[in-house]
């Protein structure tokens, strides 16, 4: 069951289903809730199940990056660890030379499908499906 909501996240994410929320429109982003509230009306799942289930998907992504592990998730992309190396920076304010020791930094590099489908109109039809238990049984 949770494979399916993570496919329902990434499919929301990517924004191959729309859901009119007034806050997402009114921020021009989407943020947590945000994500929360769609999942939780596609699946028909509480807001506090869906809420469990996204932080899950969220904090599963952050341990494996900080063990060193990439992610990838077909269709979606892929999390990695870049290092970026030690180098002298310099203080906007004083213009002192200021040294900015190394350190990683996470990156997402999207995938194939998801340069497609950002780029591409979406069918309205589609993108109002409600899902129904039925329908995300069949996806898994």
């Amino acid at each position: 069951m949770i494979i399916i909501i993570i496919i329902v996240i990434m499919m929301l994410i990517v924004g191959e289903f729309e859901l009119s929320i007034v806050g997402f429109k009114e921020r021009g982003k989407m943020i947590k809730t945000d994500l929360i509230d769609r999942v939780a009306f596609r699946t028909r799942l509480t807001r506090k199940q869906t809420a469990i289930v996204v932080n899950t998907f969220l904090s599963s992504i952050t341990e494996s990056l900080i063990a060193g592990n990439d992610v990838d998730i077909r269709g979606f992309g892929s999390f990695r660890i870049r290092h970026r190396n030690a180098r002298m920076g310099l203080n906007p304010k004083n213009m002192e030379k200021v040294y900015v020791p190394s350190k990683k930094v996470p990156y997402f590099r999207p995938g194939k499908s998801l340069k497609l489908k950002v780029n591409k109109k979406f069918d309205t039809e589609l993108n109002n499906k409600i899902f129904t238990l039925q329908d995300l049984t069949q996806i898994a």
